[in-house]
């Protein structure tokens, strides 16, 4: 019973002192996850500088969605576009919502291949952007078993118009909650 008080006060303790009084700022809506196993729990000396540990910033890239459809390719693809002539050769310019600025935009898009029936859907819901890369997070729709749909090969896609970037882009699948 005696040592059952210390140990709460040594976990206050302990958070206290890695307390610095700094706060750190971000572009993201979320803060950056900070270790605070790195954190010091010592002041710095007078004159001597703290080295921080910071985080490298990620931020949501704005994005307007571009066009869909259900002819693409017969293939699973992701692709990004940086002239209309490579983009027409997987989309036709009537088949997109809007025009594109190639001088300005670039267009990411995701193919879903042949599908056997209607009910497949896929499409940007997220990008993130780094120092290095641009991540798109691509929503993948399925139907369920006993859902009607159409009764005909699809090939699904769906294009996105984000500003222009010589940026790795990297893609990731996400799959709809049901």
């Amino acid at each position: 019973m005696k040592g059952k008080g210390i140990l709460p006060l040594i976990l206050i303790l302990a958070l206290a002192s890695c307390t610095t009084g700094k706060s750190i700022s971000s572009s993201t809506e979320n803060p950056p996850d900070v270790n605070l196993s790195e954190a010091s729990s010592e002041e710095a000396a007078p004159g001597k500088e703290e080295a921080a540990v910071v985080p490298e910033s990620v931020r949501d890239l704005p994005f307007e969605e571009a066009g869909i459809g259900f002819t693409g390719p017969g293939e699973k693809e992701y692709l990004s576009f940086f002239s209309s002539d490579e983009m027409e050769r997987y989309i036709p310019a009537e088949d997109m919502f809007r025009d594109i600025d190639f001088s300005r935009e670039m267009v990411l898009a995701c193919f879903m291949g042949e599908q056997s029936s209607g009910g497949y859907m896929c499409r940007v819901i997220r990008l993130e952007e780094s120092s290095e890369m641009i991540t798109a997070y691509v929503e993948i729709s399925e139907p369920l078993p006993g859902d009607l749909v159409a009764q005909m090969i699809t090939r699904p896609w769906s294009a996105v118009a984000v500003p222009l970037s010589g940026k790795k882009i990297t893609w990731t699948e996400v799959r709809e909650e049901r």
